[in-house]
């Protein structure tokens, strides 16, 4: 198998090499220039790729799918035959989120536990301690 990334996920995908051949994956590690990477992923021959992206707080799905989405008479039913499909045939599957670090001053307080995609979820909560 070959597993085709950029020099900026190297050592990720030297990680999964190693997981997929302690079950028994031949894996080859084809790097990429970046350039390259970012102006030609329709086109590169591949049986992994790993990539990253930057996730809207109201994703388009139909960006990750390779089907079309029926729209049917209502939300549910709609999202069940989206998960129907993807079971049978998954195309991606994410690995992780990027953690995001706040640095603040000591007198600053409040609830500073931010969401997935918004650090500043509470800044509602922040204040600036009186000394």
């Amino acid at each position: 198998m070959q597993l085709v990334t950029n020099k900026d996920r190297i050592e990720i995908a030297n990680i999964i090499k190693q997981n997929l051949e302690t079950i028994g994956f031949e894996i080859t590690i084809r790097e990429i220039s970046n350039s390259y990477y970012k102006n030609n992923l329709q086109k590169l021959n591949y049986d992994i790729l790993l990539t990253g992206n930057i996730v809207s707080i109201k994703p388009n799905v139909q960006e990750y799918l390779n089907f079309n989405i029926e729209n049917l008479s209502t939300k549910e039913e709609t999202y069940n035959q989206i998960y129907k499909t993807y079971n049978e045939n998954p195309n991606f599957m994410g690995l992780y989120f990027n953690s995001i670090i706040m640095l603040y001053s000591k007198n600053l307080k409040g609830n500073f536990e931010g969401n997935w995609y918004n650090i500043f979820y509470n800044i509602d909560t922040w204040y600036k301690e009186k000394k």
